[in-house]
């Protein structure tokens, strides 16, 4: 059997009842204690720096995806329920691109990729370009003007 390092995620307080299933708070960041001692095995042979570089470079990737997870689990919980997912799909329900939280609001991605935010009226995600409408949603519970995608600006009111 191979030995693990765990490193647990807190739920922050929050009593289990509150908790989703799956439990994102007890889910735990596992990385193989054998990939750290072989990393540091493999960069201190003679030409073998590299492969110990490959193999701290993947750890990394892997906690680094792990803690993105998180951040999503944790972002959809904190989302209003008719609220798209996070971790769903991430596509702009009105022009169909990419859609990101790894490049600032209002530019494109190096590959095209946009910042993703959700329309308060429908939920649905969508790119800046296709949500710069902004409209008061009373049956949301936004009494002040509020980001709207180009598929609900046209709607009648009340929104």
């Amino acid at each position: 059997d191979e030995e693990w390092d765990k490193i647990d995620c807190d739920p922050a307080g929050m009593p289990e009842e509150q908790i989703q299933q799956p439990p994102v708070w007890q889910a735990a960041v596992r990385v193989p204690v054998e990939t750290a001692v072989e990393a540091v095995e493999a960069a201190q042979k003679p030409n073998m720096p590299r492969r110990g570089v490959e193999i701290l470079v993947g750890a990394g990737a892997f906690v680094q995806d792990r803690i993105a997870d998180y951040s999503r689990a944790v972002a959809d919980m904190a989302a209003p329920d008719y609220w798209e997912k996070d971790s769903g799909h991430m596509e702009c329900v009105a022009c169909s691109v990419t859609l990101t939280d790894a490049v600032p609001d209002n530019v494109d991605g190096p590959d095209g990729q946009r910042r993703k935010h959700h329309c308060r009226a429908c939920g649905r995600l969508v790119c800046f370009q296709c949500s710069s409408g902004r409209r008061k949603v009373p049956s949301r519970g936004w009494q002040e003007e509020v980001r709207v995608c180009d598929l609900c600006v046209p709607k009648p009111d009340p929104l």
